[in-house]
């Protein structure tokens, strides 16, 4: 049987199921409505929906079915009208069985595999009609998939990871793959605690101080990012208001039920995450240990949220990685049984702060900010955001691994056993939880420090170094002698000029031609410096040269031919002056 694709919707009478099913004969189709229970058939499909209330099929309900679209549109009226029936977009809730949704949270319910019956009749009848009421005689719907195996491993090392430890030998061949996420040599063979030690090590090995500085003094692009307005905060003051208009209108905690559909539409449920939903696994869960479950969601959610505003909330060809590496539940298969929810954050800044791009200390107070906004807008925020994770690993060669013992197992859980209250709960101690630097244990303050001091030193001498360049030049008379400065200042645009000899005295003829001395082009963005040209009131020059006719031009060897004549700034060389052709 083929598990159709469908989605529910409702308002305060009725509840609507669309289902799409093309290439049927309407004559084989066959409903069955059962309290809460919603059956139908048509070969090659089956779908058995649990909704969360009970319906009736009465003369109000109706069904068709549109040959063009492939679509049967089916319309049940509610049991009680105006009951709100919540969860209706969580498409592998609806498709669970009664067990597989309560039998987790009931686990005194589940009928011993061995049991001690005496002599007593009584007794063994008593155990008989447990069992049957117990037995579920409901068909499972499994959606093949060739990927999946059976999840019993091999015996010979006790070591487990993934989602509530219940993996091994997925990582048996880490060193034939290039899985650049893993940091534990050998997962297969080292327990918690070791993986732990080695995760920590690795941590202050990468943490580099430099690139700390460097992105501690230069950080106009980061802050650029931390200024981000996130689509979740958006949600969240959406989903705000709706609480405060709901409660101050009349009846508002009978009306707060219908938050669900007062959230953006960027929590609704689109085509693509419907469809990766009614893919997932239908699975069963006993939970071990519920608490790390929770705090590896909270650290799964804070490497999510740190490369998506990284990357502007987008997501591109690195965010897998950027996910795995800041996450210490997959890159060191963390089980986080021992640790706070304070432990789980430090944990997961000192990650930020050694391998993305960005290793900021104000983008890692954002994104917890950012993580509390998801887990107070809910399961749907988190579904989304674990649906993605999925999506993004499904589709690579080597983390593909990540689903199959975290990502699938989580999308289910999510939905059917993740209790709001302690998702509540969680967001609450987000909300006030303090990170501060020392928390680290890597001297942040002390790098901060230490850039800011080496910053106001270079500053300091830049400052007495353009003092030092001013020259008090002397005034008058004398500064009609220092003509050395003067020369300096001709021959600044040729540093490898050797200087010009003494100048001459002014020539005693006027009818000499004097040729033009350009001035030179002094830029105004570079520091002024006083040179003490001399009198301002002088109308000559105080180089003059004679008439350099070509009968008196000797050229030098190694002279270029391509300058232009009469350039008076350049060296005897390449003029080809002698210096017998001055006045003297």
């Amino acid at each position: 049987m083929i598990t159709p694709k469908f989605s529910v919707i409702q308002d305060d009478k009725r509840v609507y199921i669309s289902i799409n099913a093309p290439y049927i004969r309407t004559q084989e189709i066959d409903f069955d409505v059962q309290g809460s229970q919603f059956k139908f058939h048509a070969k090659p499909y089956y779908l058995r929906l649990e909704l969360p209330g009970n319906v009736v099929e009465d003369e109000d309900s109706t069904a068709s079915f549109d040959v063009g679209k492939g679509c049967v549109e089916v319309r049940l009226t509610k049991a009680t009208p105006g009951e709100h029936f919540p969860d209706l977009d969580l498409i592998t809730k609806l498709l669970a069985t009664k067990s597989q949704i309560h039998g987790a949270q009931r686990p005194e319910s589940k009928i011993p595999l061995i049991q001690k019956i005496g002599s007593d009749l009584k007794s063994v009848e008593r155990v008989d009609k447990d069992t049957l009421e117990d037995f579920d005689w409901e068909l499972p719907q499994e959606i093949y998939n060739s990927d999946d195996e059976d999840e019993s491993k091999t015996l010979i090392k006790n070591v487990y990871y993934g989602f509530d430890q219940r993996y091994n030998g997925w990582f048996a061949h880490v060193d034939e793959m290039a899985n650049d996420i893993n940091e534990i040599a050998v997962p297969e063979k080292m327990s918690s605690n070791e993986r732990r030690a080695q995760r920590v090590e690795a941590q202050n090995d990468k943490f580099d101080e430099d690139y700390y500085i460097s992105d501690y003094m230069y950080d106009d692009e980061i802050l650029e990012v931390v200024g981000l307005k996130s689509p979740y905060h958006a949600a969240l003051r959406q989903l705000k208001k709706t609480e405060s208009a709901a409660k101050e209108e009349p009846g508002g905690a009978a009306n707060s039920s219908s938050s669900d559909g007062a959230l953006s539409e960027f929590l609704t449920p689109t085509d693509r995450e419907k469809a990766i939903m009614q893919n997932l696994p239908k699975r069963e869960y006993v939970i071990k240990d519920e608490k790390s479950i929770y705090l590896g969601l909270v650290d799964i959610v804070f490497g999510y949220l740190y490369q998506y505003r990284s990357s502007r909330f987008e997501n591109n060809v690195e965010s897998a990685w950027n996910i795995g590496k800041l996450s210490a539940s997959l890159a060191a298969l963390e089980h986080h049984s021992a640790h706070t929810l304070k432990e789980v954050i430090v944990t997961s800044f000192s990650r930020a702060l050694a391998y993305p791009l960005f290793r900021n200390w104000d983008l890692c107070q954002k994104v917890l900010r950012d993580t509390y906004d998801v887990f107070r807008l809910g399961r749907r925020a988190l579904l989304k955001i674990l649906l993605d994770c999925k999506d993004l690993f499904d589709h690579h060669d080597i983390y593909y691994v990540y689903s199959k013992i975290l990502f699938d197992d989580y999308c289910v859980w999510i939905q059917t056993h993740a209790k709001d209250s302690a998702i509540r709960s969680l967001a609450s101690k987000l909300h006030r939880l303090e990170i501060h630097k020392s928390d680290i244990g890597w001297n942040l303050e002390a790098f901060e420090d230490l850039a800011l001091e080496t910053t106001d030193d270079d500053e300091s001498e830049d400052g007495s170094g353009e003092q030092e360049d001013m020259v008090d030049a002397p005034e008058g008379p004398e500064a009609a002698h220092d003509t050395t400065k003067q020369e300096t200042f001709e021959l600044s645009k040729d540093a490898a000029s050797p200087p010009p000899p003494p100048p001459p005295p002014a020539p005693s003829s006027s009818s000499q031609s004097q040729p033009h001395i350009p001035k030179p082009e002094i830029d105004d963005s570079t520091p002024k410096i006083s040179l003490g040209i001399g009198n301002r009131n002088k109308q000559k020059p105080l180089i003059q040269l004679i008439n350099t006719t070509p009968a008196k031009v000797t050229t030098v060897e190694g002279t270029d031919d391509s300058q232009e004549p009469g350039n008076s700034n350049k060296d005897e060389g390449n003029t080809g002056l002698k210096k017998n052709e001055f006045l003297g």
